[in-house]
This record gives C-alpha cells, sequence and structure tokens, in this order.
C-alpha cells in the first residue's frame, strides 16, 4: 500500500465523519410504563419521532403509529443509515400510518417489536422477528429493558 492509497484512505474517513448524514434513533424510556420508540434525524438535523402504540389503552387492539415528540427516554441506540434507508424507514412510517399492525402485547406485537421490525426492513439489522403474532416470546425477548441495556 502506497502513501496515496493510505491518504485516500483517511479522505474517505474524515468525508464519512464530517458530512452529514441520516440516523436513526432507538430510544427506551423504562421509566412508569416502558416504551420504546424511534427517530429519524435527516441530514440537516430534522428529527421524525414515531412509535407503536394502541390506539386505546390495552394489552391488545387496534395499533397505531404516534408522534413522540417530548417524550422523554432512559437510552438510546444511534445507527448511522444511508439516503436510501431513510427513505425506506420513512416509507415504513407511512405504511404504518395508513395500515397499523395489530397490537397484541402478550403475543409479540408492541413498541420495542415495531422499532426493530423498522431496523430490519432498512436493513439497518437483522434480527429474527416481524409484527405477525409470535408468542410471548417475542415480548420477552424484544422489549424496552432488553434495548436499554445493550447500550
Amino acid at each position: 500500500m502506497n502513501d496515496l492509497t493510505i491518504l485516500g484512505a483517511l479522505q474517505d474517513i474524515a468525508k464519512d465523519i464530517t458530512e452529514p448524514q441520516p440516523r436513526l434513533i432507538i430510544y427506551n424510556d423504562i421509566v412508569g410504563v416502558p416504551h420504546t420508540f424511534i427517530g429519524l434525524l435527516d441530514e440537516g438535523g430534522n428529527e421524525i419521532l414515531r412509535g407503536f402504540v394502541p390506539e386505546v389503552t390495552a394489552l391488545k387492539g387496534k395499533g397505531k403509529n404516534f408522534n413522540e415528540n417530548g417524550h422523554e427516554y432512559s437510552s438510546k441506540i444511534v445507527i448511522s443509515i444511508s439516503k436510501e434507508q431513510y427513505q425506506k424507514a420513512l416509507d415504513f412510517i407511512e405504511k404504518s400510518e395508513t395500515n397499523p399492525p395489530f397490537y397484541d402485547l402478550l403475543n409479540g406485537v408492541q413498541c420495542s417489536v415495531w422499532a426493530i421490525e423498522l431496523t430490519n426492513h432498512i436493513g439497518a439489522t437483522d434480527i429474527k422477528m416481524n409484527l405477525d403474532n409470535k408468542g410471548f416470546s417475542q415480548t420477552w425477548d424484544i422489549n424496552p429493558y432488553d434495548l436499554h441495556f445493550m447500550v
């Protein structure tokens, strides 16, 4: 490897650090009722906060995509994403708003699963789950406490 190759690689790294890029943020709140929601930060620093909740407070029922502006959190996981992944995340959120999954806490369809399913959908993670009823083990495996302590 010559000096020009090393210089080029360092310039690419510096470019990645200094140029704004989209980010996906997984927020976890473990105070009171535990909750996970996501933030999408665009290149200009504008953030969209969304979460998945039951339409009416219950363990199961019609779900809805919820604006989480002002929601406090205990921890967060920040993931750098591409412009394409950012757009895929926006599309996932829009689909959840127009056709929300059924919320069923005891069968593994809740806020944390929704957030991780979004990260899987855009290719940022590969955690095996989905928004179909998978049983309580999915809620046990992926919940705000687990995500909080992953940080």
